[in-house]
């Protein structure tokens, strides 16, 4: 896959994270872009991919609190 392909799914693992957090915190804010832009700002896949893959695991795990708390 190339580079620009594996940021913009970072971009979106990131962004889906941080709507689960808002979700089931109920934090209404923004989430800190901090570690995306870093990640992003490299050219380094396995880097990003480590990125999506932690992203989207965390999103799965806050969405099974959620539905466990029936957010």
């Amino acid at each position: 896959m190339d580079i620009e392909t594996l940021k913009k799914k970072a971009h979106k693992a990131w962004f889906e994270y941080g709507e689960a957090i808002k979700e089931t915190f109920g934090f209404d804010g923004n989430i800190i872009a901090d570690p995306l832009i870093k990640v992003i700002t490299t050219d380094d896949e396995d880097r990003i991919t480590q990125f999506i893959d932690y992203a989207k695991e965390r999103t799965a795990e806050l969405k099974r609190i959620c539905q466990q708390n029936k957010c």
